[in-house]
């Protein structure tokens, strides 16, 4: 079974406070104020946390939600304390929608106006999920073997490749204490204790790293053995990379499969 029969329902076994949304409507007139909102939400998660909240079970297999595989997690979740998967969880409701929304819509844009990678995309999405797919039977498709997102390995190229010329946002770090900054010609400057940005649209459009191809759109460049440049972070880097990287392409490929199958994309100016 689907909750609610819809991908839509699919994606929200991923979501830890699901039960939220299934109480009445009433009962969460208080969290119109934030700072209610806040304290709300915190409680929810961390009740959540101290219980060992329990994958569900169905029968085409296990579904585990986004604190449980958090919790599983042997560098990070089993030594986090409750009030660092609080935080965890609330980065995953709130930083990961818009983000995965601002991916789409760069999605659709650069599809709209290289139709011959929409093509590309459609005839992987026809060979992998079915052509004509609505929205229910994907769901079901899903459902029944989540395995399939694996196999759409070009529309996977297209979104890494949104990513690189359209980021969602920048890198941020804190200096160390005598940690200095020094140029190709050797000049060094001093960032102790400043806060750096890294700006991650001028590292993925650098022709050095990237060749000459840097600024051209080309899903191809991530396909195959080649490896993918270490100038490549839209999701940062280890130790301290995006907490929901693999959410964000878990959520980017069904969406993109179900506009997909609507009908043709087309760009229009005013």
């Amino acid at each position: 079974m689907i909750p609610n029969g819809s991908i839509q329902g699919l994606l929200s076994l991923l979501n830890p406070l699901e039960m939220i949304s299934r109480r009445k409507a009433e009962e969460y007139q208080l969290l119109k104020c934030p700072c209610i909102y806040n304290r709300r939400l915190n409680a929810e998660i961390a009740k959540a946390v101290q219980n060992g909240q329990k994958s569900r079970t169905k029968e085409c297999g296990k579904y585990q939600t986004v604190l449980d595989l958090a919790r599983e997690d042997e560098e990070y979740g089993r030594k986090a304390t409750v009030p660092e998967l609080v935080d965890q969880v609330k980065t995953f409701l709130f930083a990961g929608h818009d983000t995965s929304a601002s991916t789409i819509s760069w999605v659709f844009y650069y599809l709209s106006i290289y139709p011959e990678i929409h093509v590309k995309m459609r005839a992987e999405h026809d060979a992998v999920l079915g052509p004509f797919t609505d929205t229910d039977t994907l769901a079901e498709k899903l459902s029944s073997d989540p395995r399939l997102l694996a196999k759409l390995d070009y529309t996977l190229a297209v979104i890494r490749e949104v990513l690189r010329l359209r980021p969602v946002t920048d890198g941020v770090r804190e200096g160390p204490p005598g940690y200095a900054l020094r140029t190709a010609g050797g000049i060094e400057f001093d960032v102790s204790e400043l806060m750096i940005c890294t700006q991650h649209q001028a590292l993925h459009t650098n022709e050095p790293v990237w060749g000459s191809s840097a600024s051209r759109f080309d899903p191809e460049r991530f396909l195959g053995p080649k490896s993918i440049p270490v100038g490549y972070m839209p999701f940062s880097t280890r130790p301290r990379d995006c907490i929901g990287r693999n959410l964000a392409y878990l959520e980017a490929r069904p969406k993109s499969a179900i506009v997909d199958n609507r009908g043709n994309l087309h760009l229009h100016s005013r």
